[in-house]
């Protein structure tokens, strides 16, 4: 019955496309291009960037077989408003003019008398492909590098930063790289007070005569010129500039006109000399924000040399304010080329101080669904010095699968209750005992302090989670970022009911007990994150982050030397609570390698490994890795996999590992518009460091390794709205270790009740 229903469905999909393709006919006058390429006869030049210069592009194909966005143009296309992909017919006049723009683009690079011949190839039905050969001429290195600057200020600036020059003797000839050059140069003066100097001052003689196979550069800075009416040819020396006055006005409303404002000197608590003077700052009003708060954040004062460098951070730290919207900062040209003194303008535009919203949400966590919301408030500048207070409220109900069978007992369909609430105060700045300051300003520091409760309520146990973090976060660069928390605090109580702890007390996994005990993390973290991506967004990048965490240490320390006492079972404890002592580390990085048309292969490796020792003999549950779920091994439900070969389908438990090695490859393409598509493979297991009778084949072996990795694969559909993306990704098994020897592929065994399906918010990774 259902083959036949199957069949009904393809033949009417069938008959709706034949219908809808016969109904109306279409006729293309030219060639359809199914594939645009560059070769070259040289290894040295870059296809990749040929191929960008194509305009031909070949219509894209769902999952790579069907150009569907090309059958909705050509048959479902409607009148009033244009929906699909018009094809790429082939165009003569387009191939020659992107011919003509490959070979301008090898001579800005160096090969001179290069030929770029575009070839054509007929395919069946009316198709064709199109590759365009390039024989490059031979490459111009660079011969001499002079400079010609005439202007006795600017010189030495040149002559003391050639060794950071992009230009090089013996290098190819590069159009491009001397551009970048002028803009480097252009910064560095930029830097060093030289306000109006722009790259247009620089400019290049180019001398490739004598027959030596070399260009010889010649890099001229021109003097400073202003057209006037009286003498358009008069020149000038460049200055160096001063900043003089500056007025900040830090309630700016850019439409409002006529209103009554007050200048007020300003003196800063960090004066840099004794004879500092003061900012200027227009108020209208009542005061809302501290001066201190605004000048603390400014990287530029009067009396000092200009600098490009600086008001970029000033700017920068100006935006990490939350209070503000946007900060506009605006020099003043003097009217005269000798008059080095500018004054500055900072005109900041508020946000709102108060703001709430709330969130619901449709969860899906391991299979068991769940609805869930959040009301979330905050204050964007508390105590008027720009701190952050942010309160969130959370509610959850959830559909759970209970870890026993008991045939009297009922549950309504949402069994499990969370309810949490968590509050956070972040302050701009680097808080610590005594006034110096141990990272600098350029790294925008912040300093967080955060408390939470949860709640939750189970079918076999009620668990009561508090915490409190203290710690800091700063930028190191714009790749760069750190978070250190000296103290971290997690404290878990669990209340199981009977029934439950008759069967914990049956047990003697110490690994299994452990996720429902009470107990204490006291401990700190670091964690390091460096990102190469770009607002190029077709530019590939990378992704790495960095975990170190540690608990216990100082509490053991100080029960050791104290003469703390024991309990019986032989740990000891804070407020009567374990509190676990254990060191962990984490590496997750990643690769995000763009190709054309959208297309995006991400590549992902991640490693972890957790030691407890002391007062513990396991890692805390929530402190464990683990595998399954939406983000990792997507073959397997959340906290179902592993550890090693170990299989039991009896025992009910979410478990866990001390150790993590995950690989993932991900590939993802558009299909139309906002509805994109992905194709995954996901290989890794979790592994246990002892060995453990409850756990046969857990233990990570080296010599068993390989054989104990998982693998699944699948595919995923996305909505992605840039700011917002729903992910539902269906996962299989490929390669089970836990699996009976010959049944640990399942290849010729899957079936649709083995797909795991996850609902998910944002990329996996």
């Amino acid at each position: 019955m259902k083959r036949r229903f199957t069949s009904i469905i393809i033949a009417s999909i069938f008959t709706v496309l034949t219908a809808c393709s016969s109904s109306k006919q279409v006729t293309r006058e030219a060639p359809l291009v199914v594939a645009s390429t560059v070769t070259a006869d040289a290894n040295n030049i870059s296809t990749g960037d040929l191929s960008s210069l194509i305009t031909i592009v070949p219509n894209k194909k769902l999952l790579g077989i069907v150009r569907f966005r090309l059958w909705i143009y050509e048959h479902l296309n409607g009148k009033e408003k244009e929906r699909g992909e018009p094809p790429a017919l082939l165009d003569s006049a387009m191939l020659m003019n992107n011919a003509r723009q490959m070979k301008l683009y090898l001579n800005n690079s160096g090969y001179f008398n290069s030929t770029v011949t575009p070839q054509v190839t007929p395919v069946k039905k009316n198709k064709a492909k199109v590759n365009f050969h390039v024989k490059a001429g031979k490459p111009y290195p660079y011969g001499e590098i002079r400079y010609t600057i005439h202007d006795t200020l600017v010189k030495p600036y040149i002559e003391r930063d050639k060794v950071s020059s992009l230009i090089r003797e013996n290098a190819i000839f590069n159009a491009y790289t001397l551009d970048d050059e002028r803009d480097r140069i252009t910064r560095m003066l930029k830097n060093n007070g030289f306000f109006l100097f722009g790259k247009n001052f620089i400019r290049y003689e180019a001398d490739s005569s004598g027959g030596t196979g070399r260009i010889n550069i010649t890099l001229i800075i021109d003097p400073f010129k202003i057209n006037t009416y009286q003498d358009d040819s008069a020149t000038y020396p460049h200055h160096q500039y001063t900043i003089n006055n500056i007025y900040i006005t830090p309630d700016f409303q850019p439409f409002t006109t006529n209103r009554a404002t007050d200048t007020v000197p300003v003196l800063p608590k960090k004066q840099v000399h004794s004879n500092q003077k003061p900012f200027y700052f227009i108020q209208s009003g009542k005061q809302r924000m501290h001066p201190n708060t605004i000048l603390n954040a400014m990287h530029f004062y009067p009396g000092k040399r200009y600098s490009m460098e600086d008001v970029k951070q000033t700017q920068k730290r100006m935006s990490n304010l939350r209070i503000y919207k946007f900060a506009n900062i605006d020099f003043i040209t003097p009217l005269r080329p000798e008059d080095t003194l500018i004054n500055c303008r900072i005109n900041l535009i508020r946000r709102p101080v108060h703001t709430t919203s709330v969130q619901t949400e449709i969860t899906n966590s391991a299979g068991n669904p769940g609805v869930g919301g959040n009301f979330l408030y905050e204050n964007k500048n508390l105590f008027r010095r720009g701190e952050v207070l942010r309160v969130t409220l959370r509610g959850a109900l959830e559909a759970q699968a209970v870890s026993y069978n008991e045939e009297d007992k009922e549950y309504t369909l949402f069994n499990t209750l969370e309810l949490g609430s968590n509050i956070s105060l972040m302050f701009p700045k680097f808080l610590f005992p005594g006034k110096k300051q141990l990272v600098s300003d350029f790294f925008t520091p912040k300093t967080v302090l955060s408390a939470g409760y949860n709640f939750q309520r189970r079918p076999d146990y009620s668990r009561h989670i508090s915490n409190f973090s203290f710690g800091y976060e700063w930028k190191s660069s714009n790749r760069v970022s750190h978070q250190l928390n000296p103290l971290e605090i997690n404290s878990v109580k669990i209340f199981p009911d009977s029934l439950f702890t008759v069967r914990l007390n049956q047990l003697q996994n110490a690994l299994y007990k452990s996720q429902y005990t009470d107990h204490m993390i006291v401990g700190l973290s670091y964690s390091f994150v460096r990102s190469t991506q770009s607002i190029n967004k077709a530019r590939s990048f990378s992704f790495l982050k960095l975990n170190v965490e540690t608990s216990g240490n100082l509490l053991r320390a100080y029960n050791a030397f104290s003469g703390g006492e024991l309990t019986e079972q032989g740990y000891y404890t804070l407020f009567n609570i374990r509190y676990a002592q254990y060191v962990k580390g984490e590496v997750d990085y990643r690769y995000y390698n763009n190709l054309p048309y959208d297309n995006q292969m991400v590549y992902r490796i991640r490693a972890g490994l957790g030691l407890p020792y002391g007062n513990s003999v396991v890692m805390p549950f929530e402190k464990g890795f683990y595998g399954g779920g939406s983000n990792d091994m997507r073959g397997w439900k959340i906290r179902t996999l592993g550890p090693g070969s170990f299989s039991n389908d009896t025992l009910y438990i979410e478990r866990i590992g001390d150790m993590l090695l995950e690989m993932n490859i991900e590939y993802r393409f558009p299909i139309y518009q906002w509805f994109k598509g992905a194709f995954f493979v996901d290989a890794g297991n979790i592994w246990l460091l002892n060995e453990n009778e409850d756990f046969p084949g857990g233990k990570f072996e080296f010599s068993d390794f390989l054989t104990e990795l998982s693998l699944s694969s699948g595919l995923g559909i996305r909505l992605d709205f840039d700011f917002f993306v729903i992910r539902l990704d269906a996962g299989v098994p490929v390669h089970d270790p836990a699996g009976t020897p010959g049944n640990k592929w399942t290849f010729n065994g899957l079936r649709f009740r083995d797909i795991t399906w996850n609902i998910g918010i944002g990329y996996p990774f």
